[in-house]
């Protein structure tokens, strides 16, 4: 696999990842080849890159001599993350270009966006007319060890919540989810007839925004794509110090979120019980963390790097 991408790197005109990716740091490309960074998470709250070093979660010393290296450009969001991403790859700020993340446009594809939904419910019809929670924590760790922290009792959580829900269930695509009893098995097909859904991980995230009313996640950067369609968050950090110390953010969590905070899983049903969220401005959120809200960022990478 390395060896065919050595091949496609020395050989391509334009190259194009999405994550750090050993060849490309590795090896000097010629001058004609343009690396193109797009990063697979929007904007930027926690850090990430070589912004981690020193952390207990982040880059190792022997890393940064390599990681993250031979990059032409990367793209973002916003001028706002210029900075950010600038340290975190070790690239100069003009190097890095707030056009937009191509991916993003298929929330501003109001019939593509449909068609999901009836999918979905065509799969799930149990979801039909319901109230739709859908819980989404990121992972904690790091390479082989990552896992997802799945920190909630499903049916005592449902039960608290006054109007009838359904939660949904998305761990990390590539880290195992445990709960107290251990790992919990990812299902090729999610139990149905059931108020609590589990989705196996490599199920499309996208595809699940569709039907959810509430999202409910951690230090996900799922929180920007989520913003986009101005459905209300609430935020379960229950292990706010200690993932500070081991990963960190660029900001004050606290006063970042667009969305109420709860520490506990009482707070956490309180906090919908009485639906918090309705203090919080996400299409103000969204404004903040994309320079542009048009569905147009696959043309301008188009139009910037491939005419």
């Amino acid at each position: 696999k390395l060896v065919k991408g050595v091949y496609h790197l020395e050989t391509a005109g334009v190259f194009i990842l999405d994550n750090a990716y050993l060849p490309v740091h590795i090896l000097k490309h010629k001058k004609k080849t343009k690396v193109i960074q797009t990063w697979h998470a929007c904007s930027a709250f926690k850090k990430f890159g070589l912004s981690t070093l020193g952390l207990e979660d982040g880059i190792k010393s022997g890393e940064r001599d390599f990681i993250h290296k031979n990059y032409d450009y990367a793209i973002t969001t916003s001028h706002r993350v210029i900075a950010p991403y600038a340290e975190a790859f070790g690239m100069e700020p003009e190097k890095i270009i707030p056009l937009g993340v191509p991916r993003t446009d298929y929330f501003f594809d109001v019939a593509e966006m449909q068609k999901q939904k009836d999918k979905i419910y065509s799969n799930y019809p149990m979801l039909k007319n319901k109230k739709t929670i859908l819980y989404a924590p990121t992972f904690r760790g790091r390479g082989k060890d990552k896992y997802t922290e799945f920190s909630l009792d499903a049916e005592k959580f449902l039960d608290a919540l006054e109007e009838e829900y359904v939660l949904l269930i998305k761990p990390h695509p590539h880290a195992k989810i445990r709960d107290a009893e251990g790992i919990m098995e990812s299902k090729k097909d999610p139990e149905r007839g059931s108020n609590v859904v589990v989705f196996p991980g490599d199920y499309p995230l996208n595809a699940l925004f569709c039907v959810a009313d509430l999202l409910i996640t951690d230090y996900s950067s799922v929180i920007f794509e989520f913003a986009l369609l101005n459905k209300p968050m609430v935020f379960y950090p229950y292990d706010l110090q200690e993932y500070t110390e081991s990963s960190s953010f660029y900001v004050d969590y606290t006063k970042f979120v667009p969305g109420p905070i709860a520490m506990t899983q009482a707070e956490l049903t309180t906090e919908i019980n009485e639906k918090a969220w309705l203090n919080y401005d996400i299409h103000k959120f969204a404004q903040e963390n994309f320079d542009s809200l048009d569905g147009q960022a696959s043309r301008r990478f188009v139009e910037r790097f491939l005419k």
